[in-house]
Order: C-alpha cells, then sequence, then structure tokens
C-alpha cells in the first residue's frame, strides 16, 4: 500500500514541476487586445522611402461611403451625445454639492475624472460627426 502512495506522491511532484516550469520559464508575453498578424511585411514598410510614406498613408485610408446609412449614422451621434449629455447633468445634479465641499476628497476625485472623460468623449463625438457631415456631402 505505501508503494503506491509513494508512486502518486512522486507522480503529482513531477507534474507540479513541469506545471512551474511552463508557466515561469517558456511562458509567452500576453496583451490583452493585441493581435499580431504572423504575414506581415514589416521589413518592406521600414525599408519604404521617406517620400512615398505620405502616398501609402493616403492609398490606405478609404473614404467612408454610407451611402443610405448616413442618417441613421447622424442619429447615433445624437443618441450618444444625448446620452452623455443627461450623464454629466445627472452627476452634477448628483454629486455637485459633495465635489463642492471638498474637491480633493478621493471621492470628489473620482466624480470629476468621470465628468472630464465625458467631456473629452463628447468633444470627440462632435468632431466626428462634423467630419461625418463633411465627408458625406
Amino acid at each position: 500500500m505505501e508503494d503506491w502512495l509513494t508512486y502518486l506522491l512522486i507522480a503529482a511532484i513531477i507534474i507540479n514541476v513541469y506545471v512551474v516550469a511552463q508557466k515561469y520559464f517558456f511562458k509567452k508575453p500576453v496583451r490583452e487586445g493585441f493581435v499580431t498578424d504572423t504575414n506581415n511585411d514589416s521589413e518592406d514598410q521600414q525599408q519604404m522611402s521617406m517620400k512615398d510614406r505620405p502616398n501609402a498613408i493616403v492609398a490606405n485610408t478609404e473614404p467612408l461611403h454610407l451611402g443610405k446609412m448616413k442618417q441613421y449614422c447622424k442619429k447615433m451621434y445624437d443618441n450618444l451625445h444625448e446620452n452623455i449629455s443627461y450623464n454629466m447633468h445627472a452627476l452634477v445634479k448628483d454629486h455637485g454639492v459633495e465635489i463642492s465641499k471638498d474637491p480633493m476628497k478621493p471621492d470628489a476625485q473620482e466624480k470629476m475624472k468621470a465628468f472630464t472623460v465625458m467631456r473629452d468623449f463628447q468633444e470627440a463625438l462632435e468632431e466626428s460627426r462634423q467630419h461625418l457631415t463633411k465627408s458625406a456631402v
């Protein structure tokens, strides 16, 4: 009976050493949201002459042809803009007094950062809607 337990213990130790070795010595760096293409021609892109690079960028930039979807895109921008405005007003209404008492509190700082993020997103929406209106005309 003791021989069986000894072999089981040795097998468990070997498996544990194998797992630790795989985890620490043979690990690959993982970046979330980062996908690499194994068939890219990065060396060819680096050897492109400097005078050809602007034309290559223009060639890679496709204009957005929306056609009938233009009105739907405008509605999406408008609805997102209204939603962000509502949330900004709600944040000020709900937490304005708290922020005004002590703006340096961590909770107040978090609310102000959230407000700033929403404002930046709203400005980006306005810019992209103007670009959509300008390019789709």
